[in-house]
């Protein structure tokens, strides 16, 4: 990480101002090139990935469902589950123990990031796009990922209409506009995520079934290759 930061990261930016256009994933990574790397606003593209069609059923709001929670993320420290570790804790000590959250990693990953070993959270490991998509349908998404392009994952809990509560950044905020179903916290406050889940749980926070999902279908692909193909004409 640190030579991609220190040395990558410079060739990045030569190559930016030799290229004839530049396409980001995100409105927030447009205007920070633009701010960071002085490019003309007109130089840069933005195209939003899309996510991926499914064939699972819609998330239902369930009270089962609502106290099932799941976090897809590697192990990566940037990924955050330690505040995840953090909140069940609180949540436990509270005496609230009746409840699972799902967490795409092993459990030696887990020990390693932390000493919490709740019995509310399981390992389940690597899953596969449908396994995951199977999820959506039936548990909340956690994403307290403190820095991401777009969160794949959000596109796609929001195609799905699932309860997502998600990290108060930029990336979040644009990848979920105004999303119903979205709830927000910083994401190094436990207390907050805690609180979050318990009033999931309880049903004190509202499930929109109706929530819109058509800009998560779009073909970017098609819209990626035109400027492509614009460009190097």
């Amino acid at each position: 990480m640190w030579f991609y930061q220190k040395s990558i990261s410079q060739r990045i930016r030569r190559n930016l101002h030799k290229a004839d256009r530049v396409i980001v994933q995100a409105t927030w990574m447009k205007e920070a090139v633009v701010k960071h790397c002085s490019l003309p606003s007109s130089k840069i593209a933005v195209v939003r990935p899309s996510a991926t069609p499914s064939d699972a059923d819609p998330y239902e709001a369930s009270p089962k469902n609502r106290r099932r929670f799941f976090y897809p993320a590697s192990d990566l420290e940037y990924k955050n589950h330690a505040v995840i570790h953090s909140a069940v804790d609180q949540l436990n000590r509270a005496g609230i123990e009746n409840f699972e959250v799902l967490l795409t990693i092993s459990e030696r990953d887990a020990i390693r990031e932390a000493a919490n070993t709740s019995g509310c959270i399981r390992y389940v490991g690597r899953m596969d796009l449908p396994a995951v998509q199977q999820q959506y349908a039936s548990a909340v998404l956690i994403f307290p990922s403190i820095v991401e392009t777009v969160g794949l994952p959000l596109l796609e809990a929001r195609q799905a209409c699932t309860f997502v509560i998600a990290s108060d950044l930029a990336y979040a905020r644009e990848a979920l506009g105004d999303y119903r179903n979205a709830f927000y916290f910083q994401p190094t406050a436990a207390d907050q995520l805690a609180e979050l889940m318990a009033a999931i749980m309880t049903g004190e926070l509202p499930h929109y079934p109706d929530s819109s999902r058509v800009d998560d279908v779009n073909d970017s692909w098609t819209e990626l290759i035109e400027i492509v193909l614009g460009a190097a004409s």
